[in-house]
């Protein structure tokens, strides 16, 4: 999947007069600059306030976590209605699921409604309106389209695991990598690996939720999961056209594999987390584009700095050149910094700092309302 995916970003490149480029001499600029030592504490997994009885409820947090990773475009209203990004909105709705719910089954996720959704994510889905004086209605709010969202998914990711004859998330995930599940205590991580700096100086370690369970080899790679993934489940499934060409950028099932190799290592040790690519959203592309490395047409300028919807194959450009451009920064920190990082490690880098670095916090963003990709 990895190699179909570059592939098909390969093909998206060799298009003439491509509406976004990528500023090679500003990726030299943005890697010379790099704090290695920040770009290793970033890299690190956030604690999560929770506490998991079995490998399974931690497998099903993350992969609700992971297909929940939505609502960039109303960020704004999140942030203005109840102080939280979408990505924390996300984080704040599993876990009140977690908290609430015996199980995260398909089961639990087909009996959800959108008023759970509202109490669950804790936003509002309506807002009262004055029709005549003194009388007043309550009507669908902005937030409403997101709660459907999160619904949506939701029953559909119940439905196909329903028909697969699958109980529950972590049930289709241990049959994917051919394995039973692991309804065992999880326990205090072990630390693994992430960005190897070879020079001189130093090793950064991040940390993971394990297992009781031993370590043995998975019987699939991550490429291969990912692309059973994308086949199940349609939310997951992100490809577009951009004139002519099938271009693969599947974020959600990239962050998903990525998730669980980052959290349950010993069970999840894929051989080929290296190959991923980074996951394209609409976080990665405005840090990049503040360094210069992304470069817009002025329309696309003006699109996006009046937080108006961009959709079609500009929405495209602007994804598959941040994983093109990202690609290219792993190799210029090897080549320049003798430094060894994974896109994927680059990712959560780049995002960590688009959340937390005063620089990036009122940078405008691209919003695309109607995808369930991002």
């Amino acid at each position: 999947m990895f190699a179909r995916i570059r592939a098909s970003l390969a093909a998206f490149e060799a298009l003439p007069d491509l509406p976004v480029r990528i500023n090679a001499p500003a990726i030299e600029q943005f890697v010379e600059a790099i704090d290695l030592e920040e770009f290793g504490h970033l890299q690190q997994p956030r604690p999560l306030p929770a506490r998991f009885a079995t490998v399974d409820d931690e497998v099903n947090f993350h992969c609700m976590t992971s297909v929940l990773a939505i609502g960039h475009s109303e960020r704004h209203i999140l942030l203005e209605t109840v102080d939280r990004s979408s990505s924390e909105t996300t984080l704040y709705g599993v876990m009140a699921m977690h908290m609430s719910a015996d199980c995260l089954d398909a089961a639990y996720m087909k009996s959800l409604t959108v008023s759970d959704v509202s109490t669950l994510f804790g936003f509002p889905i309506s807002v009262m309106v004055q029709v005549q004086p003194g009388i007043e209605m309550s009507q669908p709010g902005p937030l409403r389209p997101l709660a459907n969202k999160i619904l949506s998914i939701l029953h559909e990711c119940a439905d196909v695991l329903q028909r697969a004859h699958y109980k529950s998330f972590a049930e289709y995930i241990f049959a994917a990598i051919g394995r039973a599940t692991e309804n065992t205590t999880t326990t205090t991580p072990a630390p693994t690996t992430t960005a190897t700096t070879t020079a001189s100086s130093t090793t950064t370690t991040t940390t993971a939720t394990t297992t009781t369970t031993n370590t043995a080899a998975v019987c699939v790679t991550a490429a291969q999961l990912v692309e059973r993934l994308t086949a199940s489940f349609p939310n997951l499934a992100d490809t577009s056209l951009f004139r002519g060409v099938q271009v693969l950028l599947m974020k959600k099932a990239q962050l998903l594999v990525t998730e669980l190799h980052r959290r349950l290592p010993g069970i999840f040790n894929f051989p080929d987390m290296d190959q991923m690519t980074v996951f394209a959203d609409n976080a990665l592309p405005c840090v990049l584009h503040h360094h210069n490395i992304l470069q817009y047409p002025a329309e696309l300028e003006r699109v996006i700095a009046a937080h108006e919807p961009l959709e079609g194959e500009l929405e495209v450009a602007v994804r598959a050149c941040t994983m093109i451009a990202c690609d290219r920064i792993c190799e210029s920190l090897a080549q320049r910094r003798n430094v060894r990082a994974a896109p994927h490690q680059l990712d959560h880098y780049l995002f960590t700092r688009s959340r937390h670095n005063p620089l990036y916090a009122n940078l405008p963003r691209h919003r695309n309302p109607s995808t369930l990709f991002y």
